[in-house]
């Protein structure tokens, strides 16, 4: 009797777990499922990380670029400044060469009417030596006569 009760007891022990044993199964495929929805999403979450990742990268670059940019802006800037710099004294500097051009002009002027009225004086001096020249020469010949006389009445 003592097997028949074991066998018995067996028999609704196994009854009774059954359902416990297909709320396992059961749960086991729903864990199993669960863990294929984690991988999956866990795969997603690698993938998201990773793009993300590759945009902080770009986003990196990009700052670094903009960085960069910032400072040739800077360096124009600059440049500009200078540039300005450059142009007020070179504007200073034509002013100062248009002043002394014009004083030029008026000086080359002045000493051009200066030169034309030498030239009048020289052309009127030559004229009045033209005219007297023949009597220049006729004196020359009177003296150089009165020389020779002086020497002859002196020997």
């Amino acid at each position: 009797m003592d097997t028949a009760i074991i066998d018995a007891l067996r028999l609704v022990i196994r009854e009774e777990l059954q359902p416990i044993r297909e709320d396992i199964s059961k749960l086991n495929q729903r864990m199993d499922k669960l863990e294929l929805r984690m991988d999956k999403l866990e795969s997603r979450i690698d993938k998201l990380e990773s793009r993300i990742d590759k945009l902080e990268s770009r986003i990196d670059k990009l700052e670094s670029r903009i960085d960069k940019l910032e400072s040739r802006i800077d360096n124009i800037e600059a440049d500009v400044a200078v540039l300005k710099a450059d142009v007020k004294y070179i504007k200073v500097q034509v002013d100062e060469n248009t002043q002394i051009l014009k004083a030029l002009e008026h000086q080359t002027q002045v000493n051009k009417s200066e030169n034309d009225r030498l030239v009048y004086q020289i052309a009127k001096v030559e004229a009045n030596l033209n005219a007297i020249k023949p009597d220049v020469i006729k004196g020359v010949e009177a003296y150089n006569f009165i020389q020779e006389l002086k020497q002859f009445v002196a020997r």
